[in-house]
């Protein structure tokens, strides 16, 4: 019999390029949270995404970590963003357990972009 093999198209999330990521560098107008912290600019490109973690967030385990948990939440809330490029960027780290802290960037990133 012939098997079925499910084709998955990924859609570019993330911002590359110098001449993308200055424009979203430069903007004013921060949204912040008590982890993370948001800027956004109109793209007409459909919502991409730059994420920033300081290395005073921890070391790389916990730092791609949070990486990990932000591009999740960008996939999974991709057709209810608007059309803009975001910066997120994780400024502290509050001493929360692994799974407290994925739940707060979870939450905030909701407040911060679809409140």
């Amino acid at each position: 019999p012939a098997s079925s093999v499910a084709t998955v198209s990924f859609i570019k999330i993330t911002l590359t390029s110098d001449k993308e990521i200055t424009p979203l560098v430069k903007a004013r107008g921060t949204l912040r949270g008590n982890i993370i912290g948001v800027k956004a600019i109109d793209s007409g490109k459909g919502p991409r995404i730059l994420i920033q973690v300081s290395k005073r967030y921890g070391k790389a385990v916990r730092r791609n970590r949070a990486r990990r948990v932000i591009k999740e939440w960008f996939r999974q809330n991709l057709n209810r963003l608007p059309p803009k490029d975001f910066l997120v960027f994780v400024k502290s780290e509050l001493n929360l357990t692994r799974k407290e802290t994925g739940r707060k960037i979870r939450e905030e990133l909701e407040q911060l972009i679809l409140d």
